[in-house]
């Protein structure tokens, strides 16, 4: 996966989840297996949005509302990624489904994501907790939030 990878950012964390399985007796084979398959697909955007959620304790996310449909480029892969993450079952609230005139659906804000049990094996096994807070805040400006 770490040679196959276009981000080289991305090699130090599978790196990590290599390390997790030599020293870690509550990790094995299996569960390497199934945490790098959950990981592959994942951009470096997407890591650092699961590492901000992750660490909201020590880094609270911005209570804005993320925009459906955002007018930049960026801020809407952006928010494609999020999509993603929720639609991998990495993050709650999952993706909420538009309904045949239904009611409007709730914006969603940064500060109502949170880890699945998926997102807490990915972020721990990764080690995302070290990943550097200007990439998360990055990833947060990429979805038009401001700075912190």
């Amino acid at each position: 996966a770490a040679r196959l990878s276009a981000d080289e950012r991305r090699v130090r964390h599978l790196g990590y989840l290599l390390a997790e399985a030599a020293y870690s007796t509550d990790v094995d084979a299996e569960l390497v297996s199934r945490t790098l398959r959950l990981a592959e697909p994942l951009s470096w955007r997407q890591l650092a949005i699961l590492a901000g959620v992750g660490r909201r304790d020590r880094l609270p996310m911005p209570p804005a509302a993320l925009e459906d449909d955002p007018a930049g480029w960026s801020a809407w892969a952006a928010r494609e990624d999020v999509a993603d993450l929720q639609r991998a079952g990495l993050l709650d609230p999952p993706v909420a489904d538009r309904r045949p005139g239904g009611t409007a659906l709730p914006r969603l804000r940064p500060s109502d994501l949170r880890l699945t049990r998926r997102g807490v094996l990915v972020h721990r096994l990764l080690v995302l907790d070290v990943l550097r807070d200007d990439a998360v805040a990055d990833a947060l400006a990429d979805l038009g939030l401001p700075r912190s």
